[in-house]
Order: structure tokens, then sequence, then C-alpha cells
């Protein structure tokens, strides 16, 4: 119940079942970390966990940490993200995937991409592809467009299979990086190699790159032959580029 208030966005209901719960154990304190993180009540999130931590003394267990982790990245909480790290590494949750994930993401969003590239690297054979996705948009987010694609590249060796989210961070490296004809195969390679139909984002991505390197009749192009209504997100990109071209 109190796990249903809480994902059901009822965090008031969630919030009174258990401040009269005669026994808060490690699940109705999860419940509420995870409640609240996912509610974007990333402050309360951290703050109950702590309490559960610090003050009730109950010890938070695989689900608890990957709950409280997102919330640290929200708020660049990154002494409390090592700290809880350290508890993880401690008990061998490194080894649960999600538990790793969520180290990678937030290393990456408050800013220390060693750190989550570290993650990232012991994971090994556990990876799956959100691991992947995390750390291609992490390079990308921190500039670093060489690494992007050469981590694409390597994912493809494994033999797994690239997603939506793959595609528009390698595309958005490709942007980053200036690389039109690389990010012309990528866009390509969607629908014919992987069989992904590219959604507006791709779109988008794909606008931004032509546009930057001054293809402004190709990106139109592109916009026309679009299967969806362009959104603000893809005549901003255009008329962005437009005006660089004029100044």
């Amino acid at each position: 119940m109190l796990s249903s208030y809480a994902r059901g966005g009822r965090v008031g209901d969630a919030e009174r079942l258990f401040a009269g719960m005669p026994d808060q154990s490690v699940v109705s304190w999860t419940a509420m970390v995870s409640g609240y993180a996912q509610n974007g009540r990333h402050e309360e999130a951290v703050r109950t966990f702590l309490d559960m931590w610090d003050g009730a003394g109950v010890r938070p267990n695989e689900l608890t940490v990957s709950s409280v982790l997102p919330a640290c990245a929200a708020l660049g909480a990154l002494a409390l993200g090592r700290k809880v790290e350290r508890y993880a590494r401690g008990r061998g949750m490194l080894r649960n995937v999600y538990v790793a994930n969520a180290l990678v993401e937030m290393y990456a969003k408050c800013g220390s991409i060693h750190r989550a590239w570290k993650v990232f690297r012991g994971m090994g054979t556990q990876r799956d592809l959100c691991s992947w996705n995390s750390m291609i948009m992490a390079f990308v987010v921190h500039g670093l467009w060489t690494e992007a694609l050469t981590l694409f590249h390597k994912l493809r060796m494994t033999g797994a299979k690239p997603d939506g989210i793959t595609f528009v961070g390698v595309i958005l490296a490709c942007t980053h990086g200036g690389l039109v004809d690389e990010g012309k195969l990528l866009f390509n390679s969607m629908r014919g190699e992987f069989g992904l139909k590219p959604r507006i984002e791709h779109y988008g991505c794909m606008v931004d790159l032509l546009g930057r390197v001054g293809l402004l009749k190709e990106a139109n192009s592109l916009i026309a032959s679009m299967p969806m209504e362009p959104d603000a997100v893809i005549w901003g990109a255009l008329l962005g580029a437009c005006t660089s071209m004029a100044t």
C-alpha cells in the first residue's frame, strides 16, 4: 500500500501511512525514499534516507541505494553519493546492475566523469544497455565526443542492439564533433541496420548537426521529409543555424 501511494503520486497519503507504522522496516523506508525521488522531491528523498541510515540505524538495501542515488544526482550531492558508494561497495552491492547504473549516472551528473568511467569499467559483463547509454551520454555531456563514439563501437562489438536513446547520444556526439558524414550514417543505420524508427528527437539532433555546419537546405529538406509534425525544438534548431550563418 505504501509503495502504491508513493508510486501513484499520493505522497501525502504515503507519509501519513508511514508515520503511523509501529515498525518502520527497510522496506517501508525504501518505499518513502523511492516515492520522493520518483516524484521529483529530491531533498526529501535524501533527508529520509539520512533519517533512515543515521537516525533510525536501518541499513539501506540495494533498492534503497539505487533509489537515493538519482536524488543525489539531481541535487549535485557528490559527497553523499561517494559515501553511498563506499557503503554499497563494502557490501558487494555493485554486483547489482541497478546500483552500478545509478552510480554511473550520479557521478556523470555531478561532474565526476572519471569516477563514472571507473564504475562502468568495473561492471564488466554485467553491463546492460542502460549502462552503455548512460556512459555514452555522460561522455557527450562532458564534451568527450570521441570517447562517446568509441564506446558506441565497442557496444556494437558486444553484439548488443542499440536503442533510440543510444542514437540520441551518438548523433549528439557527431554534432559536437562536426562529424556530418558519420552522423548521417548513424541516422540512416537506425532503420536500415537496426530496424529502429527515428523519433522526433533524432530528427532534431540531425537538424542541429546539419545546421551547425551550414547545410541549411539539407536540414530543411530533412524537416520536410519527417513523418511527424516538427515541433518548436526542430524549428528552433533551424532558426538558430540561420541566425548563426547570418552573423
